[in-house]
């Protein structure tokens, strides 16, 4: 899916047990995902609902209503999401915006930071993180210099 530069908007699981009975349910996701935590939480929550702890023969995970990365998506205010985090990256800083500065042509975001997670191999003993480390690439745009 996500090689095909695609989300899904809703996930379904079916189980068919080893006497050959079938059960399957599914739900809509409030925004397309190809996030593997969230595919992975919701299709357990959904076996969680239906397994009835007999053997089973058959498990099957489907996507569907499935739409491009590039398309727009509307992103609710009201729903808590658990940020996922980004494997390349040593380090991840998940942040809650707090302000929003109109500055002309763009917008400066304020933020509270809520988690960092930190690449262990990139820590030394004493616990101190280490970017040099990653030999990351940066780009500063206030210095015009790659």
């Amino acid at each position: 899916m996500r090689k095909s530069g695609q989300n899904t908007s809703t996930l379904s699981v079916e189980i068919k047990y080893s006497d050959f009975q079938s059960v399957s349910r599914q739900t809509s996701l409030n925004t397309p995902t190809s996030t593997t935590q969230i595919i992975y939480e919701t299709s357990c929550k959904l076996f969680d609902e239906l397994w009835n702890g007999s053997p089973i023969r058959l498990l099957g995970i489907r996507s569907a209503k499935l739409t491009s990365h590039d398309e727009p998506v509307q992103l609710s205010l009201f729903e808590h999401v658990k940020a996922p985090l980004l494997v390349e990256s040593p380090v991840n800083i998940e942040c809650r915006v707090t302000q929003t500065l109109q500055l002309g042509t763009h917008d400066m975001f304020l933020a509270e930071v809520l988690a960092v997670h930190a690449d262990e191999q990139y820590m030394d003993d004493k616990g101190r993180f280490h970017l040099d480390w990653a030999d990351p690439n940066l780009k500063s745009l206030a210095l015009s210099t790659y």
